[in-house]
């Protein structure tokens, strides 16, 4: 019996797809062809919905979570407007000094790979800092608001970068020697070539740096980056100079500074500095010059009063005495170390 049963159901098997639905009555197999178009139908609108039911029944959970997140960004790009947050390095899990944020007294790293960072500097939304790769020292700019890191150096050594508005200085070391170097949101290049340029610092769209010449004297500079075009401040004064809320300071150290009478706009507007001297040497000049004619003002009459008395010759010594300043010459080597 069980062979009859097998070979009937072979010989079924055997007979065409089309000929096997033409016995089957007309009925039935309406009935089949609804059911398959409505399993159809139930499988596409469940794939429709998955997502929707997946998101009913996680939303209450991951809601919290993205909405504080959404919220921190929020406030800590408003906060960046008017406001620097605290930054440093911090070993990491690589054993590598790692870059990093507070803000909302929690830690942000923004670096995690093996290599050493450091001399980082934040202004507003900016930071930027150099790691040392394959034995140099490399500038880097990141965004933080949103999380974007950018190389601005590939070769040679680099120091001391600083960051304004995207826009970062710092010494690169070329030839033998450091000169200053200037990302200006656009391109990359140097701004000095002389024997030696070092301690740029970065306020809107100026820069102030010293340079020393191939006699060891030093001279400040103020650079429009709007402009191109450098300005100097003094000479001889020694190699510090800095930029301190509109004000620029410059001397022989931070402790021993001149804070220049002008600020850097009214410099290259007014443009009242000389190639060769320091700007309080060419006022120094002026002043005397004034006190000399006053002088001579006020001597006239007594001159004329003396002369009609006698033939005697009155003498007017108008020598003005010379100011001299000295600053120290530190000598710099050729070395990039991160503060």
């Amino acid at each position: 019996m069980t062979k009859i049963l097998s070979r009937i159901k072979k010989a079924i098997n055997e007979i065409p797809f089309t000929i096997r639905l033409s016995l089957i009555p007309a009925q039935a197999h309406q009935q089949m062809a609804g059911a398959r178009k409505r399993k159809r139908i139930i499988t596409k609108a469940f794939l429709w919905l998955l997502p929707l039911i997946i998101s009913l029944i996680f939303l209450p959970l991951i809601g919290p979570v993205f909405g504080q997140l959404t919220d921190r960004q929020t406030r800590l790009s408003q906060y960046l407007i008017n406001n620097d947050i605290p930054t440093g390095t911090e070993k990491g899990e690589s054993g590598f000094s790692q870059v990093y944020y507070e803000f909302d007294g929690e830690k942000f790293f923004v670096t995690t790979d093996a290599h050493p960072h450091g001399t980082v500097d934040i202004k507003g939304e900016y930071m930027t800092w150099i790691s040392e790769i394959d034995g140099n020292w490399q500038v880097f700019l990141y965004h933080i608001p949103s999380d974007t890191t950018l190389q601005l150096t590939r070769s040679g050594n680099n120091s001391n970068p600083q960051v304004d508005n995207g826009k970062v200085v710092w010494e690169g070391w070329r030839n033998g020697s450091w000169q200053v170097y200037l990302f200006d949101g656009k391109t990359i290049g140097p701004i000095t070539n002389s024997p030696l340029a070092l301690h740029p610092q970065i306020e809107g769209e100026y820069i102030v740096y010293s340079e020393k010449n191939s006699i060891g004297l030093w001279s400040n500079y103020l650079y429009s980056i709007a402009e191109n075009k450098k300005e100097e401040l003094a000479v001889g004064e020694g190699e510090f100079v800095q930029f301190d809320d509109g004000n620029i300071y410059y001397g022989a150290s931070s402790s021993n500074k001149k804070r220049h009478p002008l600020k850097a706009g009214d410099i290259f507007m007014l443009n009242l500095t000389g190639n060769s001297t320091s700007l309080d040497a060419e006022i120094a000049h002026v002043e005397a010059e004034l006190a000399r004619l006053r002088q001579e003002a006020a001597l006239i009459p007594q001159v004329e009063e003396v002369q009609s008395a006698s033939d005697s010759v009155v003498i007017i010594d108008n020598s003005i005495p010379s100011a001299t300043s000295s600053g120290n010459i530190k000598e710099a080597t050729g070395s990039a170390t991160p503060n």
